[in-house]
C-alpha cells in the first residue's frame, strides 16, 4: 500500500552552518519552557547544521516585550566588532489568559521583531 503525504516535504539538502554567528535572545519569564527551547535550538544547530557552539551567543531579557529592543541593540553592538551576527533567534513564551494581554503583547513583539529584521537586514 502506498502512502501519500500532503503538504510540504522536508528538504533533503544539507546546510553547513559552520561559519555562522548566531545570537539567541530569550526571555526569563516562563523559564522552564524557554530553557528547553533554547537548549533544543542550540543542540539542533550544532548537531544538524555544524554551527560551532563558540559561535552561538546567548542573552536573556526579562520578558517577550523586550525581545525586539534587545535584538536591535545586540545586532548594532556586534557590528562594531569584527564578527557581526548572521542570524538572531528570539525565544519567548506567552500564555493566553482571560484578558487581551496576550494579544497585545504577541502583536507588539511580532511587529517589533519584523521591524528590526527589516531595518537591520539580519534574519530574525
Amino acid at each position: 500500500m502506498e502512502t501519500f503525504t500532503k503538504g510540504v516535504t522536508p528538504s533533503t539538502e544539507k546546510y553547513d552552518g559552520s561559519s555562522l554567528r548566531v545570537l539567541i535572545v530569550h526571555t526569563r519569564w516562563n523559564y522552564e519552557i524557554v530553557e528547553a527551547l533554547v537548549c533544543g535550538a542550540k543542540e539542533t544547530m550544532t548537531s544538524e547544521y555544524n554551527v560551532k557552539s563558540e559561535n552561538i551567543s546567548i542573552q536573556s531579557v526579562a520578558g517577550s516585550y523586550e525581545l525586539p529592543f534587545a535584538a536591535q541593540s545586540l545586532i548594532g553592538a556586534s557590528r562594531m566588532s569584527p564578527q557581526s551576527f548572521d542570524v538572531v533567534i528570539c525565544i519567548g513564551v506567552l500564555i493566553k489568559g482571560s484578558t487581551m494581554h496576550f494579544e497585545y503583547i504577541a502583536e507588539a513583539v511580532s511587529q517589533g521583531i519584523m521591524r528590526v529584521s527589516l531595518d537591520s537586514g539580519v534574519p530574525i
